[in-house]
């Protein structure tokens, strides 16, 4: 059972138990809520696709992928980068997310999902400001970082 089923029991059985105020319904539709749109839960826009791909890496495609060489650029050197000079790099994001002063784009991988999110500042265009990066296959032990999901993306761009 998830963190949050838990709080949302926990909290459904304190609200049957005491006289069921408005401020705690009002909390467990707040809770609801946080609960459905925390990273990696079905609501989640941008949450990595895991099903299917954890089981399609056969040791033969890994060894594949081994062979492929990428000059893959270090994550901290793309710190400032523009839309143009990402799809350079990259090509087009699996998806892109616009919001007022910011993009989040996404290339999503065999074996990653990357991120990047450009912020606009005064004057200039939307610059890469943070890299995140997301582990295809359920593994917490083994966090992918982004300079490995970098290298893996512009591998399958290699690949395809």
């Amino acid at each position: 059972m998830r963190a949050c089923d838990k709080l949302i029991d926990l909290m459904l059985r304190w609200i049957t138990g005491s006289a069921g105020t408005f401020v705690s319904v009002a909390s467990l539709i707040f809770l609801v809520a946080a609960c459905a749109s925390q990273p990696g839960s079905q609501n989640a826009s941008l949450a990595p696709q895991t099903g299917e791909k954890a089981s399609a890496l056969t040791e033969q495609d890994q060894r594949r992928r081994a062979r492929i060489r990428v000059d893959a650029p270090a994550s901290a050197d793309l710190m400032g980068h523009n839309g143009t000079q990402l799809r350079a790099l990259f090509g087009e994001p699996s998806l892109t997310r616009k919001e007022v002063n910011a993009e989040v784009w996404q290339y999503e991988g065999q074996v990653c999902v990357l991120f990047f999110y450009l912020y606009k500042t005064t004057g200039a265009p939307t610059a890469v400001k943070f890299i995140d990066a997301r582990s295809a296959f359920e593994q917490p032990e083994q966090p992918m970082t982004p300079d490995q999901c970098i290298e893996e993306t512009l591998r399958d761009r290699k690949l395809s």
